[in-house]
């Protein structure tokens, strides 16, 4: 697996249509079952504009997920998940999401950033359960029921991914 980080706005054009791809693939039935559109111009707008970072994971030169992220508007201390997608054979599999968070939680560090934030959507269960299993609390916004609130400290990933390297590696006598 490769796993490669740029700044969104400066994407090789063809990575972003490699990932506005993978998006309309893996995001098809959120958007379905809230019946909205994928918007492909303004998706790739958002890689020129936004002056934020990404991280790239490929299996076999196929993406097989990503994460964008950059500072928050509203918090000081933490940096804003902008977008996690995670290929549909991927999702049950916590090494990707693990790894991709664990490259973003160092980048942060590095930075003088304490927490990840995110936005989730109360019915994408599976990424709950990855988030809660990373050690994210999840909570509601008051006066929206369809999004979640997901907060982690970046020495909880740490040790979160530590120990699934751990449990998934080491042999246990």
């Amino acid at each position: 697996m490769k796993v490669c980080k740029t700044k969104a706005n400066k994407l090789d054009p063809s990575m972003i249509e490699r990932i506005i791809q993978f998006d309309k693939v893996n995001m098809k039935e959120i958007l379905e079952a809230e019946k909205l559109p994928f918007d492909e111009s303004k998706r790739r707008e958002n890689f020129v504009k936004n002056d934020t970072l990404i991280i790239v994971e490929e299996d076999a030169g196929e993406i097989i997920g990503y994460v964008e992220y950059g500072p928050s508007q509203n918090e000081p201390d933490s940096y804003y998940i902008v977008s996690i997608q995670i290929a549909k054979d991927y999702r049950n599999s916590f090494t990707v999401i693990a790894n991709l968070l664990y490259h973003a939680k160092n980048d942060l560090e590095l930075k003088g950033f304490k927490k990840l934030t995110c936005n989730v959507h109360s019915k994408n269960t599976n990424a709950i359960r990855m988030y809660k299993k990373l050690g994210f609390e999840v909570c509601s916004i008051p006066g929206n029921d369809n999004i979640l609130r997901a907060v982690v400290e970046s020495s909880i990933i740490e040790s979160r991914f530590i120990k699934f390297l751990e449990n998934r590696f080491c042999n246990k006598n």
